[in-house]
């Protein structure tokens, strides 16, 4: 069967030529057009397509919302793989997209070979965040993370250690003979030492370092 994506952009006139290109050069066959934030949403969940590629500032909801709907609930999606299409993108929004799982990063003004590229990497399970667009906004992530981590006690290395394995709290607790309580506290002295917002972000540090900090930029 043949992979399917699903294109949303509030500029409804970027849709049409958009379809026309994928399925002409890709193995993808466009399953549905939204020129929203809710009617993607209906979309990937009715149709489940192999991709979404999406407008990051639609009308809301938007990019990084979607993603973080799909990320809460990625039963309900069957493994949709977002990709954001977008004019500009900050480091704060690619820190949060990267963070959050997004599967690949393109601006628009990018030649249309780059986007059939883009595509094909994902549709084969790669992720396409170009170091050029990328790469500051992670080094700088990860560079104030190292900082502010020398800050962290040892029961607190263990806790992110914990997260980055993507444990729960009660598993966390069962681990290092504690209560689920204690390790909500420790998530919240965590959060405020190393000025992250989520276990996401916690995760996606602790598990930079550990692999290395080059190993999470996918080059497209």
């Amino acid at each position: 069967m043949m992979p399917t994506i699903t294109l949303a952009d509030d500029h409804r006139i970027l849709l049409e030529p958009m379809k026309v290109l994928i399925e002409r050069d890709t193995d993808l066959r466009v399953v549905a057009t939204a020129a929203n934030g809710a009617e993607a949403i209906a979309a990937i969940k009715r149709l489940q397509p192999d991709i979404a590629l999406l407008d990051l500032a639609m009308p809301p909801p938007g990019g990084l919302q979607i993603l973080r709907t799909l990320a809460r609930t990625p039963g309900d999606f069957f493994g949709t793989r977002i990709v954001f299409l977008t004019a500009s993108i900050g480091e704060a929004e690619i820190v949060q997209a990267v963070t959050l799982g997004v599967a690949g990063i393109l601006l628009k003004e990018s030649v249309p070979e780059e986007l059939v590229e883009c595509l094909s990497a994902v549709l084969r399970g790669e992720r396409w965040l170009p170091r050029q667009l990328v790469g500051h906004a992670l080094a700088t992530t990860m560079e104030r993370y190292r900082r502010a981590s020398a800050a962290l006690t040892a029961r607190e290395r263990e806790i992110a250690q914990g997260v980055a394995r993507g444990l729960s709290n009660r598993e966390i607790a069962d681990q290092c003979g504690i209560s689920e309580g204690t390790v909500k506290i420790h998530l919240h002295n965590i959060f405020g030492k190393l000025k992250l917002e989520s276990r996401s972000q916690l995760a996606f540090c602790v598990g930079t370092e550990r692999a290395g900090s080059g190993s999470a930029i996918a080059i497209g």
